[in-house]
């Protein structure tokens, strides 16, 4: 298992079991801004507020040291963001992916929020892998 996909999910675990109703309403706030910027196709914006929607659930599981690492990884995540979102905006699909994971986390269920947040975390790398191998 990759190291963000398990920073990710424990991350998405501890913040399900946190979660307030006001940060529930920041990350829907933010899903619907990454729901605009999809239709207008601003990769930019998109990839920007992805950012924020991830750092914002690292934040929210209460753990200094995922904070930490965050902090740590988040200049080379936005570069592969960035590339990722680029590579597949034609599909309009990244903010349909984050609505099960920030439901999850709605109704504290830390187990589908850690396995949502694992999925998430592979599921753009393998879209990059495959299309490389066609």
């Amino acid at each position: 298992m990759s190291s963000a996909k398990t920073f990710d999910a424990f991350s998405a675990r501890l913040a399900a079991e946190r979660a307030t109703e006001k940060e529930i309403g920041r990350l829907r706030d933010m899903l619907a801004v990454m729901r605009d910027a999809e239709a207008a196709n601003d990769i930019a914006k998109l990839t920007e507020v992805h950012l924020q929607l991830r750092e914002a659930i690292y934040r929210m599981s209460g753990h200094e040291l995922l904070v930490q690492i965050f902090d740590q990884i988040h200049p080379r995540m936005a570069l592969a963001l960035i590339f990722a979102e680029n590579l597949f905006s034609s599909e309009g699909h990244e903010t349909d992916c984050h609505v099960p994971l920030v439901d999850a986390l709605a109704r504290h269920d830390g187990d589908a929020a850690e396995r949502i947040a694992k999925e998430l975390a592979l599921g753009w790398i393998d879209q990059i892998v495959l299309e490389k191998e066609e």
